[in-house]
Order: structure tokens, then C-alpha cells, then sequence
């Protein structure tokens, strides 16, 4: 499809070397249009690649995709520019963040809910491409399969959500984890919970797709004992939760509304018809249900799941912020960048922000004039200083290539020449005091190394014009980074404030 060869060039605009995209793009007009080499002339390839990145700059996704669309209109059905459309259309919607990498721009393309360009009527899709779509009739055939199947090889689990996993254990049968130590039965608890938390979720998802009319189908008689959408669904509705789990020879469990909503043709064309109001559910008292064997309740492993989103929300957060010196950040746009169910982690990533940006040290990061005088001290008078978020970059190493996605980057310039360069990485922890620096620098060392020779490598400035640090959240501690090869150099002093 032409959107896949499109999707193919802004992949390879990040990626010149990778085979796959080249031959989907040098297929195509695109290729001849942006003078694509040989697959192994790597020289021409890395200029196409970087003239795109450089379009991409200056004119933005929305210009650049619909030129990308305009080259490729003369072989397309009309199906597929209906969804060159809809990428032009997604383009636009991220055009305003230029900080955005081509393979990021397809990540999120990737991620995001577009309804199929189709004439039919009727669309089949699984409940989480639903997600962010809406329909007149929805229609909900298969609920009864069990939530943990296929069961996964491992479990692991940390003894704080924000610490790395310090568990890991096999998975075994309800049978043998009767031997097993409790502190180990947790994981499977905390498993379990999060399992059932997402099914949840992803059936409040299904079930708001509607606009006018939903239809649930549950099969006739016993159900299994495994946790089902069914399951719920009987039990929730069926007044009698015994009866319910158990079927009955009943066809209708539960109606609400018109059921000849659709079936009335007789409207003139362009009338609105009238729904009836909707009376309030009625949900079966806790204890009148039949729970589903849901084993106990653990929170480790749920909890560092958890912890995960709230650090990718608490990111989402600071990507947004250019420099704010006073007030914390606020989630902003955030908000609305981050899939749906995602409120409360903003609020807690938040309170990290604002509990970090109590010490001057966390403020002063995102100080204009303090980071300018900052890059000063190492480089000598600096007029003027720029930042760039979530910096994607990829380098050769002895080991082979290394990718990674630099949190924060501080340029700064004297008469129009780049003198000065600071990375910060954000990270969370719980830990507090002198345990925390010694984590930071056992674990992260080596990371902020490859930063700074990767800046260098795209900046052309040396290691020592090029300051590191790391900020924490919520202790508020910056810890800097000296540049060295040896390891065994005594580290500088952190910048928190005492």
C-alpha cells in the first residue's frame, strides 16, 4: 500500500542503512524522487536521508507528507489515496512538534486508531484497534475466552515499582505454586491483577464504541471456571448471578431500548430519530455475585507496571516543557498525546514534578539563564541557547550499532557557531540520599557516556564541551557526569541544593 512506502521513506530517513525500507521506497517514484542510491551506496543514501530530515525541519510533516502523497497519487486506486488522506490528515495533527524523529512520526502512526477507508458497512476488528473509534452499531461476538491464556514462560517483579525487576521466577500451575515461598506466590498475585485490570479496561473500551445501538452475544449454558468478559457480563446483568453462571434456556439476558432502532426505514432522509433515555443499570450487589476465581491480591508486579506508565507520563510531561523556571511543569498536552484511562498517571507523575521542582538545583535545568551559564563556565561566553527533546540518535560501536533517545538537549552558540552542548536524563526513584547518587552512577554511567559521544559525533564538539547530568524525580538531585574514560576518576559533586 502507498501509505506503508511513505511510512517505508521516514523510517529510512532515520534508518539509510536498513535494506527493507530501501527496496520499498526505491520501488516506488519515491526513490527516483529522492535520488536514492544503490542499496550498498551507503554516501547517497545518507544524503537522501538527511534531505528529508532537513524538509522535515524547515516544512514540517503535513507539508512534506502530502508532496510524499502527490508523488505517489499517479499509481494509486482510490483506496489508497483515501488513506494517503488519512495520513496526510495524522501528519498534520503532529505538525506542530518538531522535535518529532521520522521513526517516531511512523511509531505514533502505527499507534494511532484510523477507521478503514472501506464502502462496506460493516467492519470486523478486534477491541483494541477500536479504541478511539466510534460506530452506530456495535456488535460484540466472542467473550469467552479466558484472559490468561496463552500463560507466559516467566514472571519477574521488583521490590518497589520504581526500581528495576530484582525477581524472576517460572511459571507453574496453581497446583505446584501451593510450595511455593510466599514471597514469591506475590508475583503471581500481582500477574493476575494486572491481567484482570486490563481486561477491564480494554471491555469499558468496547463497550463505549457504540453510538446508538450494542449488541453483547454470550453462548447458552455453564460457563468455565476461567475469568471471561462473559463471565462479568452474566453476572452483572443477570439479576441472579447463579443462574446466570450456570445459563439458562433464556435468549434475552438483559434489553435495553428499541431493538427495531435500525429497523424502521420509513423516516424521510436526514431525520433525526428520538432515543429513548436511558434508565440507570442495574449492577447486582457485591455480595450476590459469583466472583471469578481471581486469585488473592499481590501489587508487585501490578505496582511496576504501574510505575513504568507513570515514568513514561511524567516524560510526556517534561517533553513538553521548553523552560520554565518557576512554576512546575503542568501535564498540558500531554494529556491529550497519551492513549485514553491515562488521568490519574498524569497526576502522579505530576506530583513527582512538583515535589522535584521544590529544589532550586531541579529549577535551574530549566532556567534559560542558568543553563547558559552553565555551558559558559566550560566554553567561555555563550549568546544564545536552544533545547531539543527526546533526541533520537544511532551510532557505530565496537559492540555494533547503538540507538537510543536523549530525554533533554541544551545547544549553546557564540556568533552563530555551536560552542556548548548539555544533555539531561530524567530518571525516578524512590531512593533518598547518598543511595541515590551511588544507584544513579552504577546504573547510568555508562548511558550518559554513550550520549555525550554520540552528541559529539552529530555536533562535531568535543567531550569536554559537552556537560551530563542526571535529574531525579521526585528527590530533585542533579548529578553531574565528568567526561572520562576512566572509571576509577572520582565523580563530581551532585547540584543539590543543601
Amino acid at each position: 500500500p502507498a501509505v506503508n512506502r511513505i511510512l517505508a521513506l521516514l523510517h529510512f530517513a532515520d534508518h539509510p542503512g536498513d535494506r527493507a525500507a530501501h527496496y520499498a521506497v526505491a520501488t516506488t517514484p519515491l526513490g527516483a524522487a529522492w535520488q536514492l542510491g544503490a542499496r550498498n551506496d551507503r554516501a547517497a543514501n545518507a544524503r537522501a536521508a538527511r534531505r528529508l530530515r532537513t524538509r522535515l525541519l524547515e516544512r514540517g510533516y503535513g507539508d512534506t507528507v502530502r508532496s510524499l502523497a502527490e508523488t505517489l497519487a499517479p499509481i494509486c486506486d482510490d483506496r489508497d489515496r483515501q488513506r494517503l488522506d488519512q495520513l496526510i490528515e495524522l501528519a498534520s495533527r503532529f505538525g506542530d512538534d518538531t522535535g518529532l524523529r521520522p521513526s517516531e512520526f511512523v511509531e505514533r502512526v502505527g499507534a494511532t486508531p484510523v477507521a478503514a477507508s472501506t464502502g462496506s458497512p460493516v467492519q470486523v476488528m478486534t477491541m483494541h484497534r477500536s479504541k478511539g473509534l466510534e460506530f452506530d452499531a456495535v456488535i460484540l461476538p466472542q467473550l469467552t475466552d479466558s484472559w490468561f491464556t496463552p500463560t507466559p514462560h516467566l514472571l519477574a517483579s521488583a521490590s518497589h515499582p520504581l526500581l528495576p525487576a530484582d525477581r524472576l521466577t517460572r511459571y507453574v500451575n496453581r497446583e505446584l505454586r501451593t510450595l511455593l515461598e510466599p514471597e514469591v506466590g506475590g508475583i503471581y498475585r500481582g500477574y493476575r491483577e494486572e491481567i484482570v485490570t486490563e481486561a477491564v479496561s480494554l471491555l469499558y473500551v468496547a463497550l463505549t464504541r457504540a453510538r446508538r445501538a450494542l449488541s453483547l452475544w454470550l453462548p447458552p449454558g455453564k460457563l468455565g471456571d476461567a475469568p471471561s468478559f462473559a463471565r462479568i457480563l452474566r453476572v452483572t446483568l443477570g439479576g441472579d448471578a447463579r443462574k446466570a453462571l450456570d445459563g439458562s434456556d433464556e435468549t434475552m439476558l438483559y434489553e435495553l431500548g428499541d431493538p427495531d432502532l435500525f429497523g424502521d426505514s420509513s423516516a424521510s432522509e436526514g431525520e433525526t430519530a428520538t432515543l429513548p433515555e436511558a434508565p440507570s443499570l442495574p449492577v447486582v450487589p457485591a455480595s450476590d455475585r459469583a466472583q471469578p476465581p481471581v486469585e488473592g491480591v499481590g501489587s508487585n508486579y501490578a505496582e511496576q507496571h504501574r510505575a513504568q506508565r507513570i515514568g513514561t507520563a511524567l516524560h510526556a510531561i517534561l517533553e513538553d516543557t521548553e523552560w520554565c523556571a518557576d512554576d512546575s511543569p503542568t501535564p498540558g498536552a500531554a494529556s491529550a498525546r497519551l492513549p485514553g484511562g491515562n488521568a490519574r498517571r498524569l497526576e502522579a507523575a505530576k506530583e513527582l514534578v512538583t515535589r522535584a521542582w521544590a529544589q532550586p538545583a531541579t529549577r535551574a535545568v530549566f532556567d534559560e539563564a542558568e543553563t547558559q551559564a552553565r555551558l559558559s563556565q566550560a566554553s567561555g561566553a555563550i549568546d544564545r541557547v536552544t533545547v531539543a527533546r527526546e533526541v533520537a540518535f544511532g551510532e557505530e560501536s565496537p559492540d555494533g550499532p547503538v540507538v537510543g533517545i536523549i530525554d533533554r538537549l541544551h545547544l549553546g552558540e557564540r556568533d552563530g557557531r555551536l560552542v556548548a552542548a548539555e544533555i539531561v536524563d530524567f530518571k525516578t526513584s524512590e531512593r533518598t540520599g547518598d543511595d541515590l547518587e551511588r544507584a544513579i552512577r552504577e546504573q547510568y554511567t555508562e548511558q550518559l557516556e554513550r550520549y555525550r559521544s554520540a552528541v559529539a559525533q552529530l555536533t562535531g564538539l568535543s567531550a569536554e564541551q559537552i556537560r551530563a547530568c542526571v535529574v531525579t524525580f521526585p528527590a530533585g538531585r542533579v548529578i553531574d557526569f565528568a567526561p572520562t574514560d576512566d572509571r576509577a576518576t572520582p565523580p563530581p559533586p551532585d547540584r543539590t541544593e543543601a
